[in-house]
């Protein structure tokens, strides 16, 4: 029981952060409502476990663990696909600004000869 309280209390604060953020413009608003609706849905598989059970049920699987596991496990590698792409995304990008300012900087040393 402690733990369903503290669960909730953890995830009751993380919206009200998120919705701070949104208030701030640093979050878009897509992300506000796709975080929101992500500690929203644990607050209630932890209040209600139950409930998990009725939606694997619809998705065919067995135990509503079972969904919560691959769910998890499916955001889990999406998060690593995007963050993934991103460093390399940065890295093309240093690497273009870096060989710009190379040769402005080769440019120059020869306008100063």
């Amino acid at each position: 029981m402690l733990i369903k309280v503290v669960i909730s209390i953890i995830c009751v604060f993380v919206v009200l952060g998120l919705a701070n953020r949104f208030r701030r413009r640093q979050i878009r608003p897509l992300s506000f409502f796709m975080w929101s609706a992500l500690w929203i849905a644990i607050a209630i598989a932890v209040l209600w476990p139950n409930s998990t059970s009725y939606i694997a049920a619809v998705f065919g699987v067995g135990r509503g663990m079972d969904l919560v596991v691959f769910l998890s496990l499916l955001a889990i590698f999406y998060g690593m696909y995007r963050i993934y792409t991103k460093v390399n995304t940065v890295e093309r990008k240093i690497t273009q600004l870096v060989r710009e300012q190379a040769l402005r900087d080769i440019e120059a040393d020869a306008d100063s000869d």
